[in-house]
Formats: C-alpha cells, sequence, structure tokens
C-alpha cells in the first residue's frame, strides 16, 4: 500500500467516525428542540457536561456568527452539526481523487479551516458556555487526525 492510499484509508475511517458524530449530534439537536423537558441525550451528564445544552446553544448553529449577521431565522444559519456532515463527506469524496493536486489542495485547506473552527469552538465551550461536550471534543479530535492525514499528503507532494 502507497503513503496516498495508507493515507487516504484513515482520512475515510476518521471522516465515517466524523459523519457519525455529525449524524448524532444532529439528532440530539432535533430531538432535544422537540422535547426539551423529556429529552436526555447520552451525552447529558451533568449542568457542566451536557453536549444538549452545547448543541443547542446560539453557536451550535453557524458557528454563532452566521445569525449575528444574517438573522437567526437565516437559511445561512445552518446546524454546525450539518456543515461536520458535508465537511466529513467531502473529505471521503476527496480520497477517490486524491491524486489530484487541486484535490489534494482542498482536502488540505477544508481541514485546515476545520481545525480553525474547532479551535473557536472549543474556545466558547470552555471559556463562554463553560462546558465540557464529550461529542464536540470527539469531532475536534477528528478534525485533528483528518488534518493530520491530508498535511502528510499534501507535504509529501511537494517534496
Amino acid at each position: 500500500m502507497s503513503l496516498l492510499q495508507e493515507q487516504n484509508f484513515y482520512i475515510n475511517i476518521f471522516s465515517s467516525i466524523g459523519l457519525l458524530i455529525a449524524l448524532y449530534s444532529y439528532y440530539v439537536k432535533v430531538k432535544y428542540l422537540k422535547n426539551p423537558n423529556q429529552f436526555r441525550a447520552w451525552c447529558d451528564i451533568n449542568d457542566k457536561m451536557s453536549c444538549s445544552k452545547v448543541i443547542t446553544s446560539k453557536y451550535g448553529s453557524g458557528f454563532g456568527i452566521v445569525g449575528k449577521l444574517f438573522g437567526e431565522n437565516s437559511s445561512l444559519n445552518v446546524s454546525n452539526s450539518l456543515l461536520g456532515g458535508v465537511f466529513y463527506g467531502l473529505q471521503i469524496v476527496f480520497t477517490f481523487y486524491n491524486e489530484n493536486d487541486l484535490v489534494q489542495f482542498f482536502g488540505f485547506s477544508s481541514s485546515f479551516l476545520s481545525i480553525v473552527g474547532s479551535i473557536y469552538l472549543a474556545y466558547i465551550l470552555y471559556f463562554v458556555l463553560k462546558d465540557f461536550c464529550i461529542v464536540c471534543n470527539l469531532s475536534y479530535l477528528v478534525n485533528a487526525f483528518i488534518f493530520y492525514f491530508n498535511w502528510t499528503i499534501f507535504m509529501n507532494n511537494l517534496n
């Protein structure tokens, strides 16, 4: 197995995990918003460790930025979990065309942006919401792995 094939394999594994996390996160958001008093997600451990609290906060859609710019009800203000699902899906698609330099650049660039977004959301999580979200932290970890494997492909191509 070549280095590119190996890195693509790992990107697919972590992107699949990311898709599952994004789907679960969206499920939690939908179920919680339908019936906040009766739904309890497995990741809701206590008041300071609650994924429902984080996912349904204003920062759970459009990174808390889109709503301020275009309004909370704007069609652009979509759930972060849906954005994550698109990102993870694209990462999987990119692996099928990863011998192309432009595709490698898009894979690397988008995974870099996911790291920037993860750092921003981690800051919001810990310092603004003062919470610990298991699902969120797992997605940050998945994003870090995807970035690492894309970085390896990108840097190997430069040499």
